[in-house]
């Protein structure tokens, strides 16, 4: 005989980070990678399991999000778990379609706290792979920077913890969303298969940087990934603030490839050092708002 669940609710909470875009992306050969960027910067996700059915205030079961909704619902399938009735709330501070992973984090700290309700550890590689599933992903949910297919999710491959930086966001405006940006007849294919090389090189200076604890030569490599994505989705004077910020004591240029933001990568510094460096960088150019700076993280879901 079939054991009766309670009724009260099984309850799990957890947290994923978003990033500021990517370190490097495009191909190799035929296959699509990237490694994220991951900053300290989180969205937080709350779940209830009610047996179906007795959920006490079904206006908690909003629709607000959408696609970690799927992924719950998805997960609950995977392990057989169907006959729970889910209250879901997020609580996130990071901005939406600018390329900074609020989805992808959006869709891990639901699944890790559905898993933690039922007792389970949240699995990175699981969790990643039902993602994917639902839309283009980040490498965010893994505990160090990882090599990652961001459309098919067939190839993760942890590089390591990135040595100490911090990561300032300037934004150029505007949204993109990337369902919309990863098509497989986009235009863009023939450029990011001649840039191969390129991004192959930037890759293995991140590589080389996060192995060798050179945090110069991992801003080298994502600036050539920057400078070289230029071609597909341009930001108006990257190059003209890369350059200015070298000079004000960055080391190099991150960007979303899919997104409206770029990152300054600076080495460790105080509060007030960042904010004096936003505000001559806003000074020298205006058109681009400052969103915060942050440390750069492996990345990793939390509990």
């Amino acid at each position: 005989m079939r054991k009766a669940k309670s009724k009260s609710p099984k309850t799990g909470e957890a947290l994923a980070p978003g990033a500021c875009g990517e370190l490097v992306e495009g191909l190799i050969g035929d296959q699509a990678f990237l490694v994220s960027c991951p900053i300290d910067l989180y969205s937080k996700a709350k779940v209830c399991l009610y047996p179906r059915g007795s959920c006490p205030d079904s206006s908690q079961k909003n629709d607000n999000w959408p696609k970690a909704r799927q992924a719950v619902t998805a997960a609950l399938s995977a392990w057989q778990e169907n006959d729970w009735e889910v209250c879901l709330e997020i609580k996130s501070t990071i901005p939406r379609s600018k390329g900074m992973a609020s989805s992808t984090a959006d869709i891990g700290a639901a699944v890790a706290a559905t898993a933690l309700a039922l007792g389970r550890i949240p699995d990175p590689v699981e969790i990643t792979e039902l993602a994917v599933s639902i839309e283009p992903t980040d490498s965010t949910l893994f505990s160090e920077l990882t090599i990652f297919d961001h459309v098919t999710g067939s190839l993760y491959n942890g590089i390591g913890k990135p040595p100490p930086l911090q990561v300032m966001v300037l934004d150029w405006g505007g949204e993109i969303e990337s369902a919309d940006w990863y098509q497989v007849d986009s235009p863009t294919q023939q450029i990011l298969e001649r840039q191969s090389p390129g991004a192959v090189r930037a890759l293995e200076l991140i590589r080389q940087g996060v192995r060798q604890g050179d945090a110069d030569m991992l801003a080298r490599g994502a600036t050539l990934s920057a400078l070289l994505h230029q071609a597909i989705l341009h930001k108006p004077n990257l190059g003209e603030l890369a350059s200015f910020a070298r000079q004000q004591g960055t080391l190099g240029i991150t960007v979303a490839h899919s997104g409206t933001v770029a990152g300054l990568l600076y080495p460790p510094m105080t509060k007030s050092s960042s904010e004096n460096a936003a505000r001559i960088l806003s000074h020298k150019f205006p058109q681009l708002r400052y969103l915060g700076t942050y440390n750069l993280i492996g990345g990793g879901l939390r509990w």
